[in-house]
């Protein structure tokens, strides 16, 4: 992932740096001589392939002016959501057939590390009505 910074002062950008921390850690620092109207960097933050949509990444870039004075902004990004729920399906005792005139207990139960938002059941290809569902 590439990220630009783009930092402007009237007299003049004499230092630049880039924080990130929560799932990367990163401290970047460049001093700019002779300091600059308007200097953009663009930076690289790769992503561990085992992150969780769980986790936060924080970038702050920060100036600072030849005169001392600074400014700084934050921008939290979260992980994409990569890893699906687990589910499991069961019915009553096990069986192994449906009784015609009978009902059935089906048991389903999910789980996600960010959360389910919702379930459906289908039949032969047919999404059952929630009103189809006891608890």
């Amino acid at each position: 992932m590439g990220h630009r910074a783009l930092l402007r002062d009237a007299g003049g950008v004499g230092l630049i740096s880039l924080a990130a921390d929560g799932l990367v850690s990163l401290q970047e620092r460049e001093a700019i001589e002779p300091a600059q109207l308007q200097v953009e960097r663009r930076f690289r933050i790769r992503v561990p392939a085992d992150a969780l949509g769980t986790q936060m990444l924080r970038l702050t870039a920060r100036a600072v002016d030849a005169e001392g004075n600074g400014d700084l902004r934050q921008l939290d990004l979260g992980v994409a959501d990569r890893v699906p729920p687990q589910v499991s399906l069961r019915v009553d005792r096990d069986q192994t057939q449906a009784e015609p005139g009978r009902e059935i207990y089906v048991h389903l139960q999910a789980s996600d590390e960010i959360g389910v938002s919702g379930f459906q059941i289908q039949v032969q290809d047919e999404t059952l009505p929630r009103e189809a569902f006891k608890p």
